[in-house]
Formats: C-alpha cells, structure tokens, sequence
C-alpha cells in the first residue's frame, strides 16, 4: 500500500487545499468527512478480518480489500483537503494532526499484516483498534475556528494551572524532605538513601511564590480572554476567524515560558535563572495582552483593561526581583 506513505505527505501540506470556495457548507462538509473517515475504518476491518486466522487469502482475494483501503484514503483526504484555510488556520491545523493520525494507524495496520499475515492475530487487532479510535476522534474535532482556538486557550489554562501545581509540590516536596532528614538527625536512624535533600530557604520559598502569583495573573488573563472569544467570537467574517488565529498565535507561546519558570524553582534554586525565566514570562504575557486587546472580541467583551493587567504584572515582577536579592 505504497499509497498510504504518499498521501501522508501530501495531507502534511497545505498547499493542496481549495481557496475561495464560496458553496462551501460546514454541516455538509463535516457530516461529508465524518461518512469517508467510517469507510477508512470499514475497511481496515475487512483487512483485519481477512488476516484473523490461517491460512492466509491469496493475493487475488486481498485486492478489493486493499484497493477498498486505498480507495477510501483518497476520498477521506479528499474531503480533508477541502476545508478551505478561510475557515481558519487552527482548526485545519486541529484536523490535519486527526487525518495524519488516521493515516498513521492505517500504514501500522498494513505493515503489521505485511510482516506478520495470520500469525499475529494479536498485534492486527491492536492496530485495527488504533485506528478505530483515530477514526472516532473526527466526530470531536473542532467544527469552526472559534472552537479550535478555545481548544488551544483551553491546552494553555490547563498547562498553567498544572504548573502553578508542581510550583506548589516544590515547596511541599522540599518540606517533607526536611521534616524526614531532621526526624533522622534527632534519633540513631539512618538517613533514607532515597533522600536527596536541598533545603529550601525562606528566600527561595518566597521565590516560588511569587512565581506562582505570576502564573496565576498569567492564567487569569488567558482565562479572561478565552471567555471573551467564547462569548463574543466571530466565524461569520474572514476578519473575525483571522482574529481568533492570531489570539491562539500569541498564547501558544505563554507555556514554554511558564514551563521554564517552573523548571527554574526546582532545588538549588539559580535565583539568576528564576528572574531572567520570570522577565521572559512577562514580556510575552504583555505581548499577548497588548495584542488580544486589539482584538475586537476582547473590545466587545470590555473587561480586560490593559493598565490594570500590565500593572499587576509589574508588580509581581518588580517582588520577584526583591525577593531575590
């Protein structure tokens, strides 16, 4: 099935898909879609069924089923391809990584029949169950942009409330890291060998905290504006659906900035690395704010004031920087 590697690479581009398609009908185009991707999975199926117990089908009986498998590939990229990028750059990059996902499982499934035939019972249906769980997930893959980039806002709240977490943990962690080496020092018991104890002093307790106060200005920003695109998000204009594109744009770069700052905290504490993570975090967070404030959904939405933001991000900067001198 050959097939499959080229029409990889070709769903890994954009330069195939359809522009101006001004007939175009997102319930027919999705319901359209949603019909190919159960062929796929139809006849991958057939395929697995085929191969279920020895001996083996001839060649001449594998060839509907495997031209069915290639079929069903073509049209399901097909209709992939026709979802134009006016509809928005997020939610064809959301449904390109689910149609390579597809196609993914599909060449596993083939090259598990290739190399094993009847023999690997087992190992068929385990990738003939990846692919039916690829083919599922289509039905939950974002219809519009607006839903898309609330997908993405969602990823990065989730991401800054785990790390505001694991900043948490850090002082617990180091703690009862403490708490076990004292409890060995006070008697005749020997330390733990598990124990790898860098005691956290007030000043680097204070550090974390801090950090975490940043974060959750961080969070409370992008929460702010992910409510904004939910109530006030448009999908009707070719300018509203590039606005939201260019809001998912700026908050994909808030995590690895966060994540840095956190990574920062762990014991010893390189208070020179906390201050220049947590500088970084709060350009691009006033980055972000600016930018998102243009917006018209956050200007619909009138809650998010720029002063009042970038004030309480200085601030908690400019107590960072004490705290670690």
């Amino acid at each position: 099935m050959c097939i499959i590697f080229v029409v990889i690479q070709t769903a890994g581009s954009s330069s195939a898909r359809q522009y101006g398609n001004s007939s175009f009908s997102r319930p027919s185009y999705w319901s359209d879609l949603a019909s190919r991707v159960d062929m796929v999975s139809n006849w991958c199926t057939k395929l697995t069924v085929f191969f279920s117990k020895p001996p083996a089908p001839k060649l001449e009986e594998c060839g509907p089923v495997i031209h069915g498998i290639e079929n069903s590939i073509l049209t399901m990229v097909s209709a992939y391809f026709g979802l134009p990028p006016t509809e928005g750059i997020t939610v064809c990059k959301e449904l390109q990584e689910a149609v390579l996902d597809i196609l993914s499982g599909v060449e596993s499934l083939a090259d598990t029949v290739i190399t094993h035939g009847c023999e690997g019972q087992f190992k068929t249906l385990k990738e003939t169950g990846s692919v039916w769980n690829s083919c599922d997930k289509i039905s939950s893959v974002s219809k519009d942009n607006r839903a898309a980039v609330l997908r993405v806002f969602i990823t990065s709240l989730q991401l800054q409330q785990d790390a505001c977490s694991e900043a948490e943990e850090i002082i617990v962690d180091g703690q009862s890291c403490m708490n076990e080496l004292e409890l060995a020092l006070g008697t005749t018991s020997p330390i733990s060998d598990d124990v790898d104890c860098n005691e956290l002093s007030d000043t680097d307790k204070k550090l974390i905290h801090c950090s975490i106060r940043l974060i959750k200005t961080c969070h409370r920003c992008v929460a702010d504006i992910s409510r904004a695109i939910t109530k006030y998000g448009n999908t009707v204009t070719c300018d509203g659906i590039e606005q939201l594109d260019a809001a998912a744009a700026v908050v994909i770069a808030i995590s690895p900035c966060v994540d840095d700052l956190v990574s920062s905290l762990y014991s010893p504490i390189s208070r020179t690395s906390t201050v220049q993570a947590a500088e970084e975090l709060k350009d691009c967070l006033l980055s972000f704010v600016e930018k998102c404030s243009k917006l018209d959904f956050c200007k619909a939405a009138q809650f998010l004031s720029l002063d009042v933001v970038t004030k309480d991000i200085l601030e908690h900067l400019e107590q960072l920087h004490l705290t670690s001198k």
